[in-house]
């Protein structure tokens, strides 16, 4: 390997330790991040938006087949007044 070389690769090194050790790591929750995906790419949120929207075509579709329930209430009364 020619000194230049050797060199290089030794700057190139020491350069990526000095920028790696002043960057500061943060560990994500994976809410977190999905709540920054969310906020800040339009396309994710409108793509949530089309399924919650297609999850409610689906509960309206098989409310059909579920039971209904139907009734009625009367009520009435009498007033007397005596002196």
């Amino acid at each position: 390997m020619s000194q230049a070389l050797l060199v290089a690769l030794t700057a190139s090194c020491l350069a990526l330790g000095a920028v790696s050790s002043s960057v500061q790591v943060q560990a994500d929750t994976l809410n977190g991040a999905l709540a920054r995906a969310y906020k800040y790419n339009p396309r994710i949120d409108a793509e949530r938006a089309r399924l919650r929207a297609t999850d409610e075509g689906v509960t309206q579709a098989r409310s059909g087949y579920r039971p209904t329930i139907t009734g009625n209430a009367d009520i009435s009364g009498t007033e007397e007044r005596s002196r």
